[in-house]
């Protein structure tokens, strides 16, 4: 009796184990085939993008000749950027949508700018460079997003995205977008969106304390909204972001 009910618990563990592995590889290649629309080559100016971010290598180079203080000074010769890795598309979030109460998160999102790592040569990531719209034209306009090593790999990594959302629980995602605030503070997330109109923040951020909130955690949309808007308040912060641009240099 007891080898029976030893081997039925083990068959019960078989087919729980298998259906946790199914689920897991279900969400990576749904989080994979959500993602894949906002990647290069579903872009309608991929060529003129890409024609941009080997270029970026030289650019990064020059802006760290210029003025070591925006990267870590290690980063000079053998550390240098010589490679880049899979680019990653970020939204930036219109603050001032959030303080007049005007539409809802994805009518306060600008134009996307295209990231991506710059590793040294034994593949280390060391930094950022941005590629940014400007006066109608791609170029790099941002070195150095703010972000950790570990959150700009998982950016650019379907499967640590999916990872993430599954360890939150997140049912059914439809949408996935890496967004940024930038105005006064920068706070880099991902936001959710499931088939239900649920509506996820998951904080990716260098200080997620700033925000009290925990990286890798998913928040419900408004709870996030109310403590960006508690936390302007709180700075008096007037928000002179009208130009929708968005696309501006950052680094001359």
């Amino acid at each position: 009796m007891r080898k029976k009910l030893l081997i039925a618990c083990i068959m019960i563990t078989i087919v729980i184990a298998g259906l946790h592995i199914e689920q897991t590889y279900a969400m990576k290649d749904k989080v994979s085939q959500i993602m894949l629309e906002d990647t290069i080559d579903y872009d309608n100016e991929k060529n003129s993008i890409t024609n941009q971010i080997e270029p970026g290598i030289d650019w990064a180079v020059e802006c760290i000749a210029k003025d070591k203080s925006i990267c870590n000074p290690e980063i000079i010769g053998d550390n240098s950027p010589k490679k880049v890795g899979v680019p990653y598309k970020v939204y930036y979030v219109d603050m001032n949508s959030i303080t007049d109460g005007r539409g809802n998160l994805q009518d306060a999102l600008l134009n996307y700018f295209w990231e991506y790592p710059l590793m040294n040569n034994n593949g280390e990531i060391i930094t950022t460079c941005t590629i940014g719209k400007y006066n109608g034209k791609w170029e790099p306009c941002l070195l150095n997003s703010g972000l950790s090593e570990d959150m700009i790999r998982m950016s650019s990594n379907f499967d640590s995205i999916s990872d993430v959302i599954l360890k939150n629980d997140i049912k059914d995602p439809l949408e996935i977008q890496h967004i940024r605030f930038i105005i006064p503070f920068q706070f880099d997330a991902f936001y959710v969106r499931t088939a239900s109109n649920q509506e996820f923040i998951i904080p990716i951020s260098l200080r997620p304390g700033f925000m009290k909130m925990d990286n890798l955690k998913a928040y419900e949309l408004s709870d996030v909204m109310n403590k960006l808007t508690e936390q302007l308040d709180a700075l008096k912060y007037t928000l002179p972001f009208d130009d929708k641009s968005s696309g501006k240099p950052m680094i001359p």
